[in-house]
């Protein structure tokens, strides 16, 4: 064999691998633009997530604190009941997570609330508390990171008992280990 003729399949070989090379990396500059276009969707959906009272709900003060709990939340007032985990909750609201946008399609709910400690054995239990979804955002799941609608709601006319039995949830705090 000629220098020339090997010279030219060591540049056919060159070329090959360039463009073994090349789809290699347009493949994976296509699986960063897809990325890409993932994460600006949803933080376009995230900003957008205005309350439903029309205000920005990072620039709305809580009038209360909010822990962090194990708990699960049954909406009773929907056309269909709907169970959640409960996120935080704190004299004034609480906010749960629920994969379904659509499934709590009214602002004022009545829900029944159940915060529990399986190490200590502690439960807790409200009913029939009237609450107002304040706003909602799309946000990633804290187990799974798949992305849920996280609600947040505030309690409105409460009675007395509801009243005592959230203030005694809120002090639980402080002297049991049931918060995160």
């Amino acid at each position: 064999m000629s220098r020339r003729s090997i010279n030219y399949r060591h540049g056919l070989l060159l070329l090959d691998s360039a463009f073994s090379c090349g789809d290699e990396i347009l493949a994976r500059e296509k699986r960063r633009r897809v990325r890409e276009q993932t994460l600006t969707t949803l933080t376009a959906k995230r900003e957008s997530c205005i309350s439903l009272s029309g205000k920005n709900h990072n620039s709305m003060k809580r009038k209360a604190d909010r822990f962090r709990t194990n708990g699960i939340v049954a909406l009773t007032s929907l056309e269909k009941p709907v169970l959640s985990n409960i996120y935080d909750i704190g004299a004034g609201g609480a906010s749960f997570l629920h994969v379904d946008e659509t499934a709590v399609d009214k602002v004022e709910i009545k829900m029944d609330i159940l915060i529990y400690d399986s190490l200590t054995d502690f439960e807790y239990f409200i009913s029939q508390v009237n609450g107002r979804v304040v706003w909602r955002e799309l946000v990633a799941d804290p187990e799974n990171n798949f992305p849920v609608w996280r609600f947040n709601v505030a309690f409105f006319d409460l009675d007395s008992t509801q009243q005592s039995q959230l203030q005694i949830l809120c002090n639980q705090q402080q002297t049991a280990n049931i918060w995160f």
